[in-house]
């Protein structure tokens, strides 16, 4: 804004290191000013609940107050289907029995309790029979809540990844951008550092699916380089 009311970067009062200096934060204005832009854009659309509920990273179920699944979001879809270990029908299931019978008493515990400070949450480690370690199952109440689809939500019930907090924020990021589980797994192995090829081999697809996959990730996130994509996640 500065140097806009002066005219320019090379007029007066500015000598070298000053102009050094905004130089240096002209891109930290501009990556700003676009995200600004972007919140703008998702502004209507942040009003429903649909957006907010798809926009949790992990997956989310909400459930009424017999127990029966009111709605899951996008992420709880795509964990269904890969997990052996639980299933979202008409009421959250395990398949181990052990692992059915604590989810189930914890269900129960944060909906008949929820007005008691003491009992809103609940959290309950369910033992995958192909992981070293299990999932974590976090019960909240959400007394007060509207209605969705006929029925009231009591309780949102979280299943917490097993992944190192910096690939769940960059789950986050890419579920901001609208990449799809096959994008994110693809930016997933460029952020370690991994090249094109590289990925494509771990991904078990040809460099050619990688290299159209990519371009519409650049799309996406409006950037024009693997090194101007891995950077625009290093920035958050």
């Amino acid at each position: 804004v500065m140097m806009s009311t002066f005219g320019g970067n090379r007029s007066e009062p500015f000598d070298d290191d000053a102009v050094a200096f905004y130089s240096s934060i002209v891109s930290q204005v501009q990556n700003s000013i676009a995200l600004r832009q972007k919140f703008r854009r998702f502004e209507n659309k942040a009003s429903s609940f649909e957006f907010v509920f798809n926009a949790i990273a992990e997956p989310a179920v909400l459930i009424d107050h017999d127990g029966r699944i009111v709605a899951r979001n996008r992420a709880a879809d795509d964990f269904a289907r890969t997990s052996a270990e639980f299933r979202f029908r008409d009421t959250p299931a395990c398949r181990l029995p052990e692992n059915q019978r604590k989810l189930e008493a914890a269900i129960a515990s944060v909906i008949d309790g929820y007005h008691e400070p003491a009992k809103s949450s609940a959290v309950v480690a369910v033992e995958s029979g192909d992981a070293n370690a299990p999932y974590l199952v976090e019960i909240r109440a959400i007394p007060g809540s509207r209605e969705l689809h006929g029925r009231m939500p009591s309780a949102m019930m979280l299943i917490t990844s097993r992944r190192p907090p910096e690939q769940r924020r960059l789950a986050s990021l890419c579920a901001f951008y609208g990449l799809t589980p096959a994008e994110t797994a693809l930016c997933e192995h460029l952020v370690q550092g991994q090249s094109l090829i590289r990925c494509a081999d771990l991904l078990g697809i040809t460099e050619g699916t990688a290299r159209q996959r990519l371009k519409t990730v650049f799309g996406k996130t409006e950037t024009h380089s693997q090194t101007e994509l891995v950077s625009l996640f290093a920035s958050y």
